[in-house]
């Protein structure tokens, strides 16, 4: 489960989230805004970008620990992995971004992995690039109502209206 703190920043909004593109298999990395009431859609802005959009809850999930095993992590031929993808041109997040692949051949300290979805192709990539893949666990998210700084209820009653659904 997902908890929410009052006194964080706007800009940093309630959490970081990675949102899962289901046709290409890529997890996004997105600013958490605010969750519907009926928790199936949360509100998010995708790092480098500035306009938020409403999302289905169930893409959502908490990203891996920072600490996640990656710097031993060995795969075998047909492990599932995850591979950090630097942003390109015609992407809609300016973030490193993760895609789900399939470890086709190892060959020193490089793999070659394959990647399914819309566009499937096959890359060499380095082990530092890898870590294992996570699965896709929708994130519990829960909206919690906290008390409000007085001196900030102007600023909140004066955004809530340019929120859009």
């Amino acid at each position: 489960m997902m908890s929410v703190a009052s006194d964080q920043e706007s800009d940093q909004g309630l959490g970081i989230l990675q949102i899962i593109e289901t046709n290409a298999q890529t997890y996004l990395t997105a600013v958490l805004l605010d969750i519907s009431e009926d928790r199936r859609q949360c509100l998010v802005r995708f790092v480098s970008e500035e306009e938020p959009k409403w999302i289905d809850a169930a893409r959502a999930r908490i990203p891996p620990e920072e600490d996640a095993p990656a710097a031993n992590f060995d795969p075998r031929m047909g492990s599932r992995v995850e591979v950090s993808v630097a942003a390109s041109e015609g992407v809609p997040c300016g973030a490193v971004r993760w895609r789900v692949g399939e470890v086709q051949k190892r060959n020193g300290g490089f793999f070659v992995v394959s990647f399914a979805g819309d566009s499937p192709r096959v890359e060499t990539v380095e082990r530092e690039r890898l870590c294992p893949a996570y699965g896709h666990a929708p994130a519990d998210l829960h909206k919690l109502a906290m008390p409000l700084k007085p001196e900030l209820r102007a600023d909140v009653k004066a955004t809530e209206g340019s929120l859009g659904r």
